[in-house]
């Protein structure tokens, strides 16, 4: 199976004992292999709001090595509400969950708009829609007992909200955060500090706190 450069990567970034969070953990790709790099003494909080990714989430989780994962059913966002999640549905009749997207409040009510996913119009007859739960990261873990050495955020395009909900977090533990930057991301991540570098061959982007010049 092929990864993206920077999975490859992740033992540059964390190691033994070391806290990690999974926003968007899916079936748990990351989420797995983080575990596997902070061992028994470290811990991956891994986020995944649609309840059928989930439960293979859980079943996959299942078989890591270390009992060192916490799994919650959630979204990651920057505020405490209940919205919905539009999973498009191929023509195989089998949901398309890796491209899962929240829906906008004033799309809510419709089930007609363009999903916008990775997969080919010609390939989606409908979609599922499925009512969620958000909350942000400084609610959740206020007061971690461990620093959080790295958040991957996978949301399809809700990083921004997922960032302002770890403000706290952020600020506080300066976590290496691998993401998909918009523009928007990428501006509130460099007023906070980080240098942003494109991994070559993905989507994604990955922050670094930059050196604090004395």
């Amino acid at each position: 199976m092929l990864y993206e450069p920077e999975f490859h990567r992740l033992g540059d970034w964390i190691g033994s004992g070391d806290w990690v969070i999974d926003v968007g953990a899916n079936i748990g790709i990351y989420t797995i292999r983080c575990s596997d790099l902070v061992g028994p003494k470290g811990r991956v909080i891994a986020l995944e709001p649609v309840p059928a990714t989930f439960e293979l989430l859980a079943s996959n989780c299942g078989w890591a090595r270390h009992r060192n994962i916490t799994l919650l059913n959630l979204a990651a966002s920057d505020h405490v509400h209940s919205t919905v999640i539009r999973i498009p549905r191929a023509a195989s009749g089998l949901d398309d969950h890796f491209s899962a997207e929240l829906v906008k409040p004033n799309e809510a009510s419709s089930n007609t708009e363009d999903s916008s996913s990775l997969v080919p119009s010609h390939l989606v007859e409908e979609e599922d829609r499925v009512a969620i739960l958000g909350a942000p990261l400084d609610g959740l873990m206020p007061s971690p007992p461990q620093r959080i050495k790295l958040i991957k955020i996978d949301t399809e395009g809700h990083e921004i909200h997922v960032l302002k909900g770890a403000d706290r977090l952020i600020r506080r533990d300066r976590p290496v955060i691998i993401l998909e930057a918009n523009k928007e991301a990428a501006t509130y991540l460099r007023d906070l500090g980080y240098s942003i570098a494109h991994a070559p061959g993905s989507p994604n982007y990955v922050a670094e706190p930059a050196p604090i010049p004395f």
